[in-house]
């Protein structure tokens, strides 16, 4: 059974999925290093920090990203 299951894993295609970065530069550096580092839980308000502004602030431009899927 598992050497079934390994068999058909293997012959599974990958997909790949496209999704466009942000256009503001602060929030380009969070979606690159979210992609490079997945494993990583970086609160918003260490995000916010390391970006000199509020974390209120930081959320607004993440809720006005413009985004149709």
């Amino acid at each position: 059974m598992q050497e079934v299951l390994i068999l058909g894993l293997e012959q599974v295609k990958t997909l790949d999925l496209y999704a466009p970065l942000p256009t503001e530069p602060r929030l380009q550096q969070m979606a690159q290093s979210i992609l490079q580092h997945p494993q990583q839980r970086i609160r918003l308000s260490t995000w916010a920090q390391r970006f000199a502004c509020s974390e209120r602030t930081l959320a607004r431009h993440i809720q006005n990203i413009d985004c149709a899927f």
